[in-house]
């Protein structure tokens, strides 16, 4: 038994180097963001997990518009570390490496180790993935769980350990429905896992544990939504988080009509020979009647019928494409490597050869993409008013609640917003499940010490004169941000620079 674990040791000693090599090198690959906002939903998670921290549920008084589960592990992650906003960025950076990490593994046991390590190369310049690894959303750590749940079936040992295999992988594709609703767009390639991958043991053996891991994603997914948001299931509550859950998501066609999967193709256009060499990959291995790599491909193809039927197409879903088509790229470059098992026909050559072309063109244009990714780290960076800042701490110990449209800037100075109000957003807005009325309700009911209007024009038109009749003064006014307060909350009305 000793010699065994002594034998394992060196093997859990490499995978850890690479996890934490992995990390180093993305940590090292990010510019630092304090005193920045690079994304406008960061303040809205911040904000949530704030509340939920100190006791506020979701759905009967923090109105969210998707499952909280990302939010509830935000708020667990920031009382171990504390609250400012870096510290929660960096467990989106450590899920990000850990994604990585898991890619690496599975390109490793297919392929070996030179795509694995070509593989991460090319995922840490396919545009998006830096960005998204920085920011505090949930675009990449859905598909950590994910791809976690495909690494404990394929890398499972035996079937003594299967049953546990799939309620372990069941468990984990759970926690990635729940972070991020996408995530039911990898069931159509595990379900394929389950029937056609020969560690299953046939297709009738496959379908038996297909159905059982299906059963147990659906009851971990009951559980974990009445640990995590146990008034979802409250009928009085029922139409209303229909409407935030579902409605709000609907008929958003016309919210951002250019922001579409062809307009986000067409952004990333550098990472076209990259898809090239994904698609020559996909010819080889067919063409030799070897062993297909399908999870990439239904992924893939699940991700593009998907993303070409809604709209808007933000531009952190990017990653949603380019992680599959990374995996499939390095099974392009595991051709390299000629096979002696059969022999190659000229068209065989040539398509080795285009191979080899888009790899040395994409190592080629590397600084142009490390150039575009700098600048794109540093565009999403949105620097914050300190002086607003400061004002808001200065209103903080005798400020109970705050009605704003950019949680980032009460959070900074640890002041609770309405829980109702808690997450603004376009799609919203726009659904009518929020509106200057629903505002104005809000201050009626709470009645706010301090009312922060920034980041929409339509809220700061419409709720001027409403704030002014309820006996709120404007004390400060920059960069588009308005503050009131309520008379008698400040001894002081300062000057402004904004209408």
């Amino acid at each position: 038994m000793i010699k065994h674990v002594g034998a394992c040791l060196p093997m859990w000693a490499r995978h850890v180097a690479m996890l934490l090599l992995v990390y180093l090198l993305l940590r090292a690959s990010l510019p630092l963001s304090a005193g920045s906002e690079l994304d406008a939903d960061e303040g809205l998670h911040l904000m949530m997990a704030w509340l939920f921290h100190q006791g506020y549920p979701f759905f009967s008084e923090i109105r969210y518009d998707h499952f909280p589960l990302f939010d509830v592990m935000l708020a667990g992650w920031l009382e171990l570390f504390g609250f400012a906003p870096q510290v929660g960025r960096e467990m989106v950076v450590l899920l990000a490496a850990l994604l990585a990490w898991l890619l690496y593994l599975l390109v490793q046991v297919r392929y070996g180790v030179l795509p694995s390590i070509i593989a991460l190369f090319l995922l840490f310049f396919s545009e998006g993935f830096l960005i998204s690894a920085g920011t505090l959303l949930q675009a990449l750590p859905w598909m950590t769980f994910g791809i976690a749940s495909l690494v404990v079936l394929r890398l499972g040992r035996g079937d003594d350990a299967c049953a546990r295999n799939i309620l372990l992988s069941a468990m984990l594709m759970a926690i990635a429905i729940q972070i991020k609703l996408f995530a039911v767009l990898l069931l159509p390639a595990m379900a394929g896992e389950f029937l056609f991958c020969p560690r299953m043991g046939g297709w009738r053996e496959g379908a038996k544990r297909l159905l059982h891991w299906s059963v147990a994603l659906a009851l971990l997914s009951v559980l974990l939504l009445v640990i995590t948001a146990p008034e979802l299931f409250d009928p009085s509550l029922l139409r209303e988080t229909y409407h935030y859950l579902v409605v709000s998501h609907l008929g958003l066609d016309d919210l951002r009509p250019t922001m579409t999967l062809w307009a986000l193709l067409q952004h990333h256009i550098r990472d076209f020979p990259l898809l090239l060499l994904a698609m020559v990959g996909v010819v080889l291995t067919l063409r030799h009647g070897a062993r297909m790599e399908w999870f990439p491909v239904v992924w893939l193809i699940s991700d593009a019928v998907a993303l070409g039927l809604i709209h808007p197409v933000w531009y952190h879903y990017y990653t949603m494409i380019s992680i599959p088509v990374v995996w499939l790229a390095a099974g392009a470059v595991a051709e390299l490597v000629p096979d002696a098992s059969y022999r190659d026909a000229a068209v065989d050559r040539w398509f080795r050869q285009g191979v080899g072309i888009l790899l040395w063109l994409l190592i080629a244009i590397t600084p142009l993409r490390a150039g575009d990714i700098s600048h794109a780290l540093h565009a999403h960076q949105n620097p914050l008013d300190d002086r607003l800042v400061g004002t808001l701490k200065s209103l903080a110990p005798t400020t109970h609640w705050v009605v704003t449209d950019r949680p980032i800037y009460p959070y900074l100075a640890q002041m609770n917003v309405v829980p109702e109000l808690a997450v603004t957003s376009l799609s919203l807005m726009h659904s009518g499940a929020q509106s200057a009325q629903s505002y104005v309700q809000a201050i009626d009911r709470y009645h706010p010490e301090v009312v922060l209007l920034n980041r929409f024009r339509q809220l700061r038109l419409a709720l001027r004169e409403p704030l002014r009749q309820r006996g709120y003064v404007l004390m400060y006014g920059s960069r588009g941000a308005l503050l009131f307060v309520r008379a008698g909350t400040t001894a002081k009305v300062v000057s402004t620079d904004a209408g």
